[in-house]
């Protein structure tokens, strides 16, 4: 025999006027039952339990997690048409991106919505494939064909909230000095008709110099943003690096970068340097950028991984390899690991006014 828990339609019961009206809430006595590790029975108050688990979860260092992304997420203002370093005097450059936790990513958000990614040309679409498939088979997030894409904030790691990857920290820099026309004329997508860097030291230091003389007998200097690059035929030794350096009206400059995995571009503006003039160690004098230069030459002509090699590479990209969890001591260096390229181009001459406007763009008068 079978039961029907259902009551038939028949058997339900009429309302009735001498009824009284079920409680519209029901009381919860303030008890919670719970079992101890010992295998007993215990009691306690279920108000005070839940606040106690609210307490334990919401801690300090959590909340301060929520807080951070909360303000970045703020923060992430668009400024329309205008190249956001257009806004600002020279001089208040420094203190306004050192110290905005949102920077790189909201400089970045307006090269997404430029839809850089798509491809205008056949051999751009070419090379952002392969570009792709080297990515798939090393299993390994570069940011993009042209790493421009962020790395995915860890909620509890506020560095990564802010940006480690170096070549989204250039991107959202070169944004900010130039504009997103700019910071993306070396995009893959572009195909041949992307913006070439220069190659080699020599190149760079004799324009340098010669726009540092420039500066010298006019009584002001060129404000130029230059885009950076070292790298070794192992792509993924871990050495390949891309930074800023940019040339300020008072004849100094400032040496912008960050680092995946160990450190932001706001981490790198706070870090002193007793060994230079300004106490910091990315606001450097045309001497100090010199000095800087030598440091990559050497490291780019060595035989071997020496302490001299790895303080040459800390002092440059502020990176102990020595420390780092596959220790470069323990693991066979090759000549695959060496720097060999360096590349360079001036982005601009910021301020400029328009997304669009490139170095060279109008005539300065300069000779270099």
């Amino acid at each position: 025999t079978t039961h029907n828990c259902r009551r038939r339609p028949e058997e339900k019961r009429s309302k009735s006027p001498d009824r009284k009206p079920r409680p519209s809430t029901i009381e919860v006595p303030d008890i919670m039952v719970y079992i101890r590790a010992d295998g007993t029975i215990g009691t306690t108050s279920y108000r005070k339990a839940k606040a106690t688990l609210v307490s334990k979860l919401i801690t300090p260092k959590c909340g301060a997690a929520i807080l951070a992304v909360a303000l970045i997420l703020n923060k992430m203002v668009d400024f329309g048409p205008l190249v956001p370093a257009s806004t600002r005097k020279p001089n208040e450059h420094w203190g306004f991106i050192s110290t905005d936790d949102a920077f790189v990513r909201s400089m970045t958000e307006k090269i997404a919505k430029s839809k850089f990614w798509q491809s205008k040309t056949k051999d751009g679409r070419v090379a952002v494939a392969k570009a792709q498939t080297y990515s798939q088979l090393e299993r390994a997030d570069f940011g993009g064909p042209d790493g421009h894409v962020p790395e995915g904030g860890e909620f509890f790691n506020l560095e990564t909230i802010r940006v480690t990857r170096c070549s989204t920290t250039t991107s959202a820099l070169t944004v900010y000095f130039c504009g997103t026309g700019v910071a993306t004329n070396r995009d893959l997508v572009l195909g041949s008709g992307r913006k070439s860097p220069t190659v080699g030291t020599d190149t760079f230091r004799k324009y340098l110099s010669c726009r540092f003389d420039e500066g010298v007998k006019k009584g002001s200097h060129h404000r130029s943003v230059y885009r950076l690059g070292v790298g070794c035929k192992d792509s993924m030794a871990g050495m390949s690096h891309v930074w800023v350096v940019v040339a300020q009206p008072d004849g100094n400059f400032y040496w912008l970068q960050s680092f995946i995995s160990h450190y932001s571009l706001a981490t790198w503006m706070k870090k002193k340097d007793s060994l230079t003039e300004s106490g910091v160690a990315g606001r450097l004098t045309f001497d100090e950028l010199m000095g800087k230069l030598d440091g990559l030459e050497r490291l780019m002509s060595i035989n071997a991984w020496t302490d001299e090699a790895n303080r040459d590479y800390q002092d440059l990209f502020n990176v102990d390899k020595n420390l780092e969890s596959v220790s470069w001591r323990s693991k066979k260096w090759t000549e695959d690991s060496r720097l060999v390229l360096f590349s360079w181009d001036e982005a601009c001459e910021y301020p400029a006014g328009g997304e669009h406007d490139a170095a060279g763009d109008g005539e300065d008068g300069s000779e270099c």
